[in-house]
């Protein structure tokens, strides 16, 4: 994970330009996202992590794997060695654990934030398994 810290602008739009619409391709992927809020009602995620694969259920392999955190850095944060660690492997705890552990290996948090590392390591986690269909064991 390396963000970016936050420019002058972050977009690319020109002056007088304006977005009218995104268009996100439907893949047919399993995908998922998983946010920890200190409280449900109103609050804005304290971290987020959303993944997108193909396969990855009933024991079948993964691949084509994508991994973005948000509310880390000023703007989402593709985590291409968390997706590494899980690429062409059947999604289970151990493996959901090492992308987790990927995601935040090399971060620098600010000094008030480094709170969020583990944070990030089990949103990507549980993200994994929830897409993977796998039991969600933090709900029993």
């Amino acid at each position: 994970m390396a963000p970016t810290g936050p420019t002058e602008r972050e977009h690319s739009l020109a002056a007088n330009e304006l977005l009218t619409s995104v268009t996100v391709p439907v893949r047919n992927l399993n995908n998922a996202a998983y946010e920890v809020r200190q409280r449900q009602a109103i609050d804005w995620p304290i971290v987020q992590a959303a993944v997108a694969f193909s396969g990855g259920r009933n024991g079948e392999k993964a691949t084509n794997v994508r991994i973005v955190l948000s509310h880390v850095a000023p703007t989402p944060v593709i985590s291409e060695a968390a997706a590494r660690a899980v690429d062409n492997r059947a999604i289970n705890n151990m493996t959901a654990t090492a992308a987790g552990a990927a995601a935040v290996q090399g971060a620098k948090p600010l000094s008030q934030n480094g709170y969020k590392l583990r944070l990030i390591e089990v949103a990507v986690k549980r993200a994994l398994m929830i897409a993977a269909g796998m039991p969600h064991y933090w709900e029993s």
